[in-house]
């Protein structure tokens, strides 16, 4: 007997193996960090401010006898070899959970820091007592100020 072509498509598509329909628009995962960056903290204008493993960068400063030595934070403009361009790296010492208003001092006293050495061409030496001095500032105060202090450097680097 003879099975007419509906009939076949019919039989066709009932006993063929069941496909997935593709999902739905899927989100795309963040792009995976680079050791020893962890997490991306924040944006300051054309900045990236990341939380990193101070071990590991120890380690990678450790090869350089010329370096100055990691403690809490660092920018490009000390370290151009080791750090990107355009991102301030801050230890996971520090990290969020532990002290914000000392991670928030950090990064502006960073961004003041890197700002004065590479738009202003101050040594590192000066670019450093300017920018602790600010940090100083907003610590005596208790932190007021501080976030409009953030937000007013973020725009200084747009």
């Amino acid at each position: 007997m003879r099975l007419s072509l509906a009939t076949r498509r019919w039989l066709a598509r009932i006993t063929a193996p069941r496909r997935r329909k593709p999902a739905g628009k899927k989100r795309h995962a963040a792009p995976a960090l680079k050791a020893p960056r962890l997490r991306l903290l924040m944006h300051l204008g054309r900045i990236r401010v990341y939380l990193v493993n101070a071990t590991a960068v120890r380690k990678m400063t450790d090869k350089n006898p010329n370096a100055v030595d990691y403690t809490m934070a660092s920018h490009w403009g000390v370290w151009p070899t080791i750090v990107s361009k355009n991102e301030i790296w801050v230890s996971d010492e520090l990290g969020p959970p532990r002290n914000p208003l000392e991670m928030n001092l950090t990064i502006l006293h960073e961004a003041a820091e890197a700002r004065r050495m590479l738009k202003d061409k101050l040594s590192y030496d000066d670019a450093h007592d300017e920018s602790l001095a600010l940090e100083d500032k907003y610590r005596k105060a208790n932190g007021r100020g501080l976030m409009a202090a953030l937000r007013a450097e973020a725009r200084r680097w747009r």
